[in-house]
């Protein structure tokens, strides 16, 4: 889960979150990217845990009858009743929190505490994130009535708020181990600077910009990636066609059978050409 939402909010950036940086984070130095891998791994674990608790799929926790939130009681929402099964954050952050430090060892040392400053962030978006959740009561959807109970926001919206604080993280000094431990809770913090993702790294794996994908469509990151992958990393942006397939047209046969159709068509797809250019 923390892989695939590093992956969605790095889609369009030179530093694509690839599998290898969750692999060998700890043997990687903290630069903002391993920033980030640290507290959206953390924030992946207590996510999953706290869910995967409500909906009865670990048996070792449940979820937890607690009190209504202070704004629904000052309001007099009478009609509110708190009876639901709120999502126990506490409990997927003690897990997440176990797990990562059985990860750093006992070492003490600046990077450690370092690396657990970055997952307490992690932890701390998920416990931010529970909000109200109703459900409505009454006859012909009046909602006479509503149940309510706490929920952890989708993990998209924490990735993304992670990516905002990526976007603010500090560097610190690697000869002030005292700084390691009393930055603001608020910030990602790294030691060393990135280095430049648009060439290749035969000792790390990585694989440099060329032949990325690009577009010039979408979000504003996904609309200059074209630019920011391909032409400022001195690779050209070339055109490819590329066949794409899927299911469609599909119907449901008594009983009890789905059938579907393949369609197909062919997209133009844009990516960035490593051969040198030719002036």
């Amino acid at each position: 889960m923390a892989l695939e939402q590093c992956k969605a909010q790095f889609k369009w950036e030179r530093w694509n979150c690839p599998e290898l940086a969750f692999a060998t984070r700890y043997d990687n130095p903290v630069t903002k990217e391993m920033a980030y891998v640290s507290a959206v791994t953390s924030a992946g674990i207590a996510h999953a845990v706290t869910r995967g608790c409500s909906k009865g799929s670990i048996s070792a926790c449940g979820c937890i009858k607690d009190s209504p939130p202070l704004d629904l009681v000052a309001n007099n929402q009478s009609k509110w009743e708190w009876g639901g099964c709120s999502d126990d954050v506490a409990v997927g952050s003690t897990v997440a929190r176990t797990f990562l430090r059985s990860l750093e060892g006992a070492n003490a040392d600046m990077i450690s505490n370092l690396n657990l400053h970055n997952a307490k962030l992690g932890l701390n978006l998920v416990r931010e994130s529970i909000q109200p959740e109703c459900k409505c009561h009454g006859v012909s959807g009046s909602c006479t009535t509503r149940t309510c109970w706490r929920r952890v926001e989708p993990f998209a919206k924490i990735g993304e708020k992670l990516k905002h604080r990526f976007a603010r993280a500090l560097r610190i000094q690697v000869n002030s181990p005292k700084h390691a431990t009393n930055l603001p809770d608020s910030l990602l913090a790294f030691v060393e600077d990135s280095p430049d993702y648009c060439k290749a790294n035969a000792t790390t794996g990585w694989p440099g910009t060329g032949g990325r994908e690009c577009s010039r469509g979408g979000d504003k990151g996904e609309k200059r990636s074209c630019k920011e992958l391909c032409r400022a990393c001195g690779h050209q942006v070339r055109r490819r066609h590329v066949k794409e397939s899927w299911h469609c047209n599909c119907t449901f046969r008594w009983c009890c059978k789905v059938e579907c159709s393949t369609c197909h068509r062919t997209v133009v797809q844009r990516y960035c050409d490593d051969a040198p250019h030719r002036y």
